[in-house]
């Protein structure tokens, strides 16, 4: 967190993880072609908006991203809300 995303090592000390672990993928031979995700629950909402706020702050081309754990019915109403919301975007309304 302090050397990828730039936040003061001071400020990283105090933020609260409530649990932090992988999801597991199912493989055939053992071996995982692709970087597990991590998946981090903070306790106060306030850490979560902080740690987003250096998101920008990633370098370009890592495979370093953020996003939120829905579940996949949320997941499948957004991504046919998310054409909506650019046009609107658009349209500046």
């Amino acid at each position: 967190m302090c050397t990828k995303l730039k936040i003061p090592p001071k400020d990283v000390e105090e933020i609260n993880f409530d649990r932090v672990h992988r999801i597991s993928t199912d493989t055939r031979d053992g071996r995982n072609s692709e970087p597990r995700p991590i998946i981090v629950k903070l306790s106060p909402y306030q850490d979560k908006n902080f740690i987003k706020s250096f998101i920008k702050n990633l370098p370009k081309g890592t495979n370093i991203g953020k996003s939120d754990d829905f579940p996949k019915e949320v997941d499948e109403i957004r991504r046919k809300l998310f054409p909506v919301l650019k046009a609107a975007k658009r349209e500046k309304k």
